[in-house]
């Protein structure tokens, strides 16, 4: 029954005051608040827009380019993310049309993860954005056939696509929820036309190696530990999406929800099917919850019909909506950058860039093994920056651009990762920072080492022979010799359980003529003592430099 307040209130003015306040809270927050690493990364890919990125779709870059163009500050970046959720906010009103709106309103209040989410540059915001008007488009779609709605969901499939991977999710599961759809002609129009608009992207992971696919698949995980602690970080994580209250309340009606039409049936293909999908994803790496974060439109549609209808249901709503703002205005009020004297890590990058720019006195910046650190120096100074990965971690979107190309024989400052006497330091407002500034720097991350085999079986403590070539990949020459003072030697790591066992510097230099000759070399090695399978990663040293990340694998069974 609704209330007589509720009867004599105005929708429309509701809705104003709703989204007056959820826009203004969010500018003011995205305005004031330091950019997390993530954030200053998307603005890179922002300066260099393509068809694709080395582990995101291009979505991301062009949705910042549109709002950085209008402000040159951190409210620019976010600007379309505030835009999206608003967005959003209101087609999931039109799927669910809730009798109750001001209710409505406090329930999509009280999932934390919202205000988060409508204030980040982070490819989940666009995601949700296209994810509710795909489930709208559809709604109608599943009521009537017609072409014109045929044409509108093509096009968000492919923004869909374009925003986050993930939205393959909720296509497959909305198609084998109503397999009668291949029936229709308009559907395999769809089809087309999807792919026709999405070739360009697919058109660059092909020129560029399928980096996406590599990464997402094969190394995203490649120094992880596989345990069963995944998957119980992972059915922890689903609750915690859904955090304080009443979200999590209502997922669980929304699991037990009975569907009646065949667009619920929809949404519980895509809430279970993605809960199940990335349960088994967990069995073999990390599960990032905000993978999951597409599941809250169909938790919000099935959990608020059914918690609306419960006598406990309105105060249980209200009473939510009053804890999480209080927590939100709370943790808000934090963020923004100087208005309290509490020092959180998200609060100090601004600083801690002008204190390194200022050690930097004009030279770029390589930071080792770091792409969110070079993206918020870059973004905060202005200043030439980019990260020197190594086989401690991995490649990222750096190696494709080939930054490091740029810095050959400039005099450049490598911040360091770790900490070794003959470093300099400086004191940061995130903690001292190490350094060497490097004359006429060279890198061998461009080198590529290809071994003669790809898997080997030794025996214990043997000495063993692996022939390889070594080339530079594409791009200008690399003159391995230009530095005295920073020698490039072939060295090995043995990685065990995706772990770092061993790593040797060998006394086999590269020469200029090893590189243009490319014919084979000779690598002696030792064979762990230790039985059980290896990774062999023969890389180039340049100096003190860490081995870069020459793609040299070869599988040890050592018996």
């Amino acid at each position: 029954m609704l209330s007589h307040t509720e009867k004599q209130s105005d929708p429309n003015k509701i809705r104003l005051i709703f989204y007056l306040l959820w826009l203004s809270c969010s500018v003011i927050q995205a305005a004031f608040s330091n950019l997390i690493p993530d954030e200053t990364l998307y603005w890179k890919y922002s300066q260099q827009l393509a068809w694709g990125y080395f582990e995101h779709a291009p979505g991301i870059a062009l949705f910042i380019k549109a709002g950085n163009s209008l402000f040159h500050n951190e409210l620019g970046v976010r600007l379309s993310s505030i835009l999206f959720m608003c967005g959003a906010i209101y087609f999931i009103e039109q799927i669910i049309q809730p009798r109750r709106l001001a209710l409505f309103y406090m329930s999509v209040a009280s999932i934390a993860i919202l205000h988060i989410l409508a204030i980040l540059a982070v490819p989940d915001a666009p995601l949700f954005f296209f994810t509710a008007s795909f489930l709208l488009l559809y709604k109608k779609y599943l009521m009537t056939d017609k072409w014109y709605l045929a044409v509108l969901l093509s096009v968000n499939t492919t923004l869909l696509l374009l925003s986050k991977y993930h939205g393959i999710l909720i296509i497959f599961f909305a198609i084998i929820s109503n397999l009668q759809l291949l029936r229709r002609r308009s559907f395999w129009f769809m089809v087309l036309l999807s792919f026709v608009l999405f070739l360009p992207h697919i058109i660059w992971q092909f020129r560029n190696g399928f980096p996406t696919i590599v990464f997402n698949l094969f190394e995203r995980d490649a120094h992880y530990v596989h345990d069963f602690t995944s998957v119980l970080n992972y059915l922890g994580s689903v609750p915690a999406i859904f955090l304080p209250f009443t979200g999590v309340i209502f997922l669980y009606y929304a699991l037990r929800y009975r569907v009646a039409t065949s667009f619920e049936r929809t949404l519980k293909f895509i809430l279970t099917g993605t809960l199940v999908f990335f349960f088994f994803m967990s069995l073999r790496g990390r599960i990032e919850a905000n993978w999951i974060l597409c599941t809250i439109v169909p938790v919000l549609y099935m959990g608020y019909h059914t918690v609306i209808e419960k006598s406990w249901g309105p105060k249980l709503i209200r009473v939510s909506f009053t804890i999480t703002i209080i927590l939100v205005l709370v943790a808000r009020t934090i963020l923004i950058d100087g208005l309290w004297k509490i020092n959180l890590d998200t609060t100090k990058w601004k600083q801690w860039a002008k204190e390194i720019q200022q050690q930097a006195d004009g030279r770029p910046v390589a930071f080792i093994n770091s792409y969110q650190k070079a993206g918020e120096y870059e973004f905060y100074t202005g200043e030439r920056s980019f990260s020197l990965n190594n086989v401690m971690g991995r490649k990222d979107q750096y190696n494709l651009w080939n930054d490091e190309d740029k810095y050959q024989g400039k005099d450049v400052m490598v911040v360091t990762n770790y900490y070794h006497p003959t470093f300099s330091s400086i004191a940061t407002a995130k903690g001292d920072v190490h350094f060497m500034l490097i004359s006429n720097f060279r890198s061998s991350s461009n080198i590529e080492i290809e071994p003669a085999v790809k898997e080997l079986t030794t025996n214990r403590g043997d000495s063993i022979s692996i022939k390889f070539t070594a080339k530079v990949r594409e791009g200008p020459h690399v003159d391995v010799e230009a530095n005295e003072a920073y020698p490039m030697h072939i060295s090995y790591e043995l990685f065990k359980d995706n772990q770092l066992y061993s790593h040797f510097i060998t006394d086999l230099k590269l020469d200029n003529s090893s590189l243009d000759n490319k014919g084979p070399l000779s690598l002696r090695i030792k064979s762990p003592a230790e039985k059980g399978d290896f990774k062999l990663f023969i890389s180039v040293s340049a100096g003190w430099l860490p081995a870069s990340i020459t793609g040299g694998k070869v599988i040890l069974h050592n018996k």
